[in-house]
């Protein structure tokens, strides 16, 4: 029996559904076993029927609103071992509710957890994404869907995306355009939440599918004829098995159709997407030596990685691929010494000729500069920069305000050192955003060099002044544009010499410096005005 299913049942939600948010879950690896376990134990021990009873009872309204409209064999298919598969079985609405939501496992085919989190940053903590999502109306109706009539397109290309979110999906929705102007109709396929690699493939019409085509490759391969694929794109490797580096080229061949790779990071010379090491610092793209011994330093499943392997087993898919396309030049020079045999296309997003004017800064001699951070900020978006910034810009009261438009890996921290946290937005509020909050210019504290940056633009389109390091896709977009103010890398490991460079902008700008600010503005010539 085919392992390609449809989804055709009637159907009638995402921010931090508790304190163990699903990123949390996934980094604490030792956590997750013994969770796994007891969720087995409490739906299969005859112990434990009292707690089944009384969880049944205690979350009864809840259980029956998921219960109409749950795909249980979807469910249960994104649960690779057999064992607590098995167990979920038994009560695969209750397994859900219990674990399933935090590690964002989804009941329906065709609605996508993280997607919805981040369209949706009001959603209460501890609201269930999918009941949200129902008393919202903004279910997808899989019915309503298979019913419509549905033909073989004539040239279709399959979207194989990671699921993630962020700013590769984004750049894969306005890659699209291109495909659809080469003739194409597009077909979805993203890869669904929980461990096994089960693509939800959503075509334009007819019934949402769901295979793991690395344990079915006879019903993918049906799959791909019955919905006319020619070319695949493959928006990322992320969260796929490895062995999809030779996995591809060897089933484009067998099916006869082609298929191309979208480059978003560094994930293909080195499985720490963004090359900052276990020491929290950018590894500047190391040897393959200090490669190995940073991968053994990491989680369990990179300390097996031989990363010359990787790179080699990376560099026969881009070889076999009909088109490799990076969104900047910086990306694609990068990865050159690495594979030099393989041409990479360039594809920017966005047209940076388009913009308004840089505003004309004056900032009074009274007045703190006010710096804006903007989006989700974690270890290589500079969290660490922006952290230690402002701790010592607390310590000599400097005349500096931070804050941070987004959320980041420990708020708690940043406020306690004086950063302005605002917290999750919608992506649509953004340039409201950036107008309401009075900052002088924008700061990017990212420690590895960016291959686009959509938040870049977003400052930019509101005409503010920009501040970052001088490395990646920010700094090669700012030169080109003659515009911001670009700072050495090396300031990223020094707070007290990153604030006197941000004491120097502020004087630039304004008449004198207060009396009270000038042992924290001491001028250095850090800074570059492009």
């Amino acid at each position: 029996m085919s392992a390609v299913h449809r989804y055709q049942q009637g159907g009638s939600a995402t921010a931090r559904a508790s304190l163990w948010t699903p990123a949390r879950l996934r980094r604490l690896d030792g956590l997750l076993a013994p969770a796994w376990k007891l969720i087995h134990w409490i739906l299969c021990s005859r112990v434990a029927v009292p707690l089944r009873l009384w969880l049944c009872h205690r979350f009864h309204r809840q259980l029956m609103q998921l219960d109409g409209m749950a795909g249980k064999t979807f469910y249960l298919a994104q649960i690779p071992d057999a064992r607590f598969r098995a167990g979920a079985a038994r009560a695969p609405v209750l397994h859900y509710w219990l674990l399933g939501r935090y590690l964002e496992l989804s009941l329906v085919p065709g609605f996508h957890v993280r997607s919805y989190r981040l369209a949706h940053p009001e959603i209460p903590r501890g609201t269930d994404p999918l009941l949200h999502a129902l008393d919202a109306g903004a279910l997808p109706n899989p019915a309503a869907r298979a019913s419509k009539p549905h033909g073989i397109p004539h040239r279709a290309a399959l979207l194989i995306d990671h699921g993630r979110g962020g700013g590769s999906t984004r750049f894969l929705q306005i890659y699209e355009q291109r495909l659809r102007s080469e003739g194409y109709a597009l077909v979805h396929a993203r890869r669904a939440g929980g461990p096994a690699p089960l693509l939800v493939v959503e075509p334009s019409q007819g019934p949402v599918r769901w295979i793991n085509p690395f344990e079915d490759e006879d019903g993918f391969a049906v799959l791909v004829r019955e919905l006319g694929v020619m070319h695949c794109v493959v928006n990322h490797v992320i969260d796929l098995p490895q062995v999809i580096f030779s996995w591809l080229p060897r089933f484009a061949v067998q099916q006869g159709v082609t298929y191309e790779v979208l480059l978003h990071d560094y994930y293909l010379v080195c499985p720490r997407v963004n090359l900052v090491e276990a020491s929290r610092r950018y590894c500047g793209i190391a040897a393959a030596s200090e490669c190995r011994t940073c991968l053994a330093k990491g989680r369990p499943r990179l300390a097996g990685i031989d990363p010359l392997q990787w790179r080699e087993d990376a560099r026969a898919l881009l070889a076999g691929a009909a088109r490799v396309v990076a969104p900047g030049l910086d990306l694609a020079q990068r990865l050159v010494p690495f594979f030099p045999d393989i041409a990479i296309e360039v594809y920017e997003p966005e047209h940076d000729t388009q913009l308004i004017p840089e505003r004309r800064l004056r900032i009074g001699c009274d007045e703190p500069l006010r710096l804006l951070v903007i989006g989700a900020l974690n270890l290589p978006k500079g969290y660490d920069v922006l952290l230690a910034l402002a701790r010592i810009a607390a310590a000599h009261r400097a005349p500096v305000r931070f804050t941070l438009l987004g959320s980041s890996e420990h708020d708690t921290r940043l406020r306690a050192a004086g950063v302005r946290v605002h917290g999750r937005y919608r992506e649509a509020d953004l340039g409201a955003l950036i107008a309401d909050s009075g900052a002088h210019a924008a700061f990017f504290p990212a420690i590895w060099p960016e291959t686009w940056s959509f938040t870049l633009s977003a400052a930019l389109h509101a005409g503010l002044p920009v501040i970052a390091f001088d490395h990646g896709a920010i700094a090669q977009r700012l030169r080109r544009m003659q515009r911001g103010t670009l700072l050495p890398t090396r300031l990223s490991d020094d707070p007290d010499a990153l604030l006197r460079a941000m004491m120097q902008f502020r004087t630039d700008r304004c008449g004198s410096v207060p009396t009270a600010a000038v042992d924290a503005a001491e001028v250095c010539d850090v800074a570059s005005h492009v």
